[in-house]
C-alpha cells in the first residue's frame, strides 16, 4: 500500500497540519496532530559548515529534444541536484531529466545501500517540470522516499494533480503501484527548513501557480532557482519582489533564459524570459553566477552558446556568466562559493565565454 499524503500549513503559524490522501481510495483521513514530515520546520538557528554540489540532468524548457544539433547542451527538461555534504539531495523539479539522476543512483549503488530519501521542489505542474517522476527507478523500492515540495492549486490539491496525470488513460499505473512512497507539501510563500539547507518560498510570475526557491547552506553559499519567470512586457528593468527577494547576493542563480527579443515580441505572455532579461534580474539582485537555464527545445548548441556570450557581454563583468548544459557540476564550500569543476566539453560553440570566463 502506498500513502500519499498532503501536507497543508499556514507558513506563519504552528503547529502544521497534516491529511493523509489515500490514492487507492481517494479518501482523506486525518493524520494525529503530531504526525507531521520530519524534515519541515521553521528555521530559526544557524547550520554547520557545508559542501554544496549543484548538478544538471535536465536543463530544457517546454519539451525534451534529441537531436544531433542540440547533444552538447541537451535534451532533457528541468531537474538539478543538490547534494549538500552527505545529507537527503535536494532536487529542483522533475522534469525527464530525473530519470538520468534515477538511473546513476542505481548505479551507483552497493547491496547494503539504504532506499533513497529526498525532497524535490517543484517550481510548478507543467509537463516539462514533473514528467520524471513516474521513471525515476529508485521509487521501485521498498522504503524508499520522496517529498515533492510546491505551490497550492486552486480547486485541487498538488497530490490530487500528480496522482491525475499518473494514471491510466495518461499513464499505464498509478503512483500507488510503485513500492516507495511520496509526500506533497503545498507552499506558497515563506521560510522553509529541510536536511541541511534552509529553503525561502516565494511565489513567481508565469502561467498558473509557480514557485521560486532560494536554498542556503551558511558557509556552502546559496542557490537560487528561478526556471520559468514572466517577463514584464512593457518595463525589461522591472524586477519584481519576490524574484529580487529570492536572487539577492546568492552565489548562483539558475534563471529562465529561453527567449532572445524577437521571439520575446512574439511570445510575450508565454511566462518566460529573454536572456537579456535573465542579466538584468542578476545584475539587479548582485548575483555572483548567473546561469542560464530552461533553453527553448528549438535552440541547438551553437545557438544557446553565442546567447551565453551575449550574456557575457551584457554582464561587463559584474557576475560570471555560465551555459547550464547536461552534466554540467558546480560545487561551492568552504569560507565561499566557489566552482569547482565546468563540463564546458558539453557546451557546443567555437567561442565559450560563457564558461571560459569562469
Amino acid at each position: 500500500m502506498v500513502v500519499l499524503r498532503v501536507f497543508l500549513h499556514n507558513l506563519f503559524t504552528a503547529p502544521i497540519s497534516s491529511i493523509t490522501f489515500d490514492v487507492r481510495l481517494g479518501q482523506p483521513s486525518q493524520h494525529r496532530p503530531g504526525d507531521q514530515a520530519a524534515w519541515l520546520t521553521f528555521f530559526d538557528e544557524d547550520l554547520p559548515d557545508h559542501m554544496i554540489d549543484i548538478t544538471f540532468y535536465g536543463v530544457r524548457g517546454s519539451t525534451p529534444c534529441c537531436c544531433p544539433s542540440t547533444m552538447g547542451i541537451g535534451g532533457n527538461t528541468s531537474c538539478v541536484a543538490l547534494q549538500i555534504d552527505d545529507h537527503e539531495p535536494v532536487l529542483l523539479d522533475l522534469g525527464t531529466g530525473l530519470r538520468y539522476f534515477g538511473e546513476q543512483l542505481r548505479a551507483q549503488e552497493t547491496g547494503a545501500a539504504s532506499p533513497f530519501r529526498g525532497t524535490a521542489l517543484v517550481t510548478h505542474l507543467h509537463w516539462d517540470h514533473v514528467q520524471g517522476l513516474p521513471f525515476f527507478v529508485p521509487l521501485l523500492r521498498d522504503g524508499a522516499h520522496l517529498t515533492v515540495v510546491g505551490p497550492g492549486q486552486v480547486g485541487s490539491s498538488l497530490g490530487e494533480e500528480f496522482c491525475s496525470f499518473v494514471k491510466p488513460p495518461l499513464f499505464p499505473v498509478g503512483l500507488e503501484v510503485l513500492p516507495g512512497t511520496v509526500d506533497f507539501v503545498e507552499v506558497d510563500n515563506g521560510q522553509l527548513a529541510i536536511d541541511g539547507a534552509q529553503i525561502m518560498v516565494r511565489p513567481i510570475e508565469h502561467v498558473g501557480e509557480t514557485n521560486g526557491y532560494r536554498i542556503t547552506a551558511n558557509s556552502a553559499g546559496s542557490v537560487a532557482y528561478i526556471p520559468d519567470h514572466q517577463q514584464p512586457i512593457d518595463n525589461p528593468t522591472l524586477v519584481r519582489p519576490g524574484a529580487l527577494e529570492l536572487a539577492q547576493g546568492v552565489d548562483y542563480l539558475i534563471h529562465d533564459a529561453q527567449y532572445d527579443n524577437d521571439e520575446f515580441a512574439q511570445k510575450g505572455e508565454w511566462g518566460h524570459s529573454t536572456i537579456d532579461y535573465a542579466v538584468e534580474v542578476a545584475a539587479q539582485a548582485e548575483v555572483g553566477t548567473l546561469l542560464l537555464f530552461h533553453h527553448d527545445p528549438a535552440h541547438d548548441d551553437d545557438w544557446v552558446s553565442q546567447a551565453g556570450n551575449r550574456a557575457v557581454d551584457l554582464a561587463a563583468g559584474r557576475f560570471d556568466v555560465v551555459v547550464a548544459s547536461e552534466g554540467l557540476t558546480l560545487t561551492s564550500g568552504g569560507s565561499g562559493a566557489s566552482e569547482s569543476s565546468i563540463n564546458a566539453g558539453d557546451v557546443a560553440g567555437e567561442d565559450l565565454r560563457s564558461v571560459a570566463g569562469n
